[in-house]
């Protein structure tokens, strides 16, 4: 089978945790035009994923990922200052996120601040 859910994704790359819960949240970044709801329960299922991963720059990435995409969510929601919450997240789990560093100063412009 050649399904493309979080559950297949998960279970296909088991022994990848950081991958696996990258590939998620791609696929519930690639929803959230047609399912927003969905999209945020799959990133959160995602960042949970995460908690059986090793510190280091793999699981930081992902994690910066994810949380980039929940600001994305809050901003198409026009709710700049969550938006910018997660984008400030996103640049905790990885400094040198530059497109998340942009979008903070979109969030903030957006708001008036």
């Amino acid at each position: 089978s050649t399904s493309l859910s979080h559950n297949s994704l998960s279970k296909r790359y088991n022994d990848l945790p950081e991958f696996a819960s990258f590939v998620c949240s791609r696929l519930a970044a690639s929803m959230r035009p047609k399912d927003k709801q969905k999209s945020q329960s799959i990133l959160a299922l995602a960042r949970a994923a995460l908690v059986k991963s090793k510190e280091g720059r793999p699981k930081a990435a992902c994690l910066s990922y994810i949380e980039r995409n929940c600001g994305v969510y809050e901003a198409m929601h026009l709710r700049w200052p969550k938006a910018e919450i997660a984008f400030r997240k996103s640049i905790e789990a990885l400094p040198t996120n530059a497109t998340s560093r942009f979008l903070i100063g979109t969030a903030q412009l957006e708001a008036g601040s």
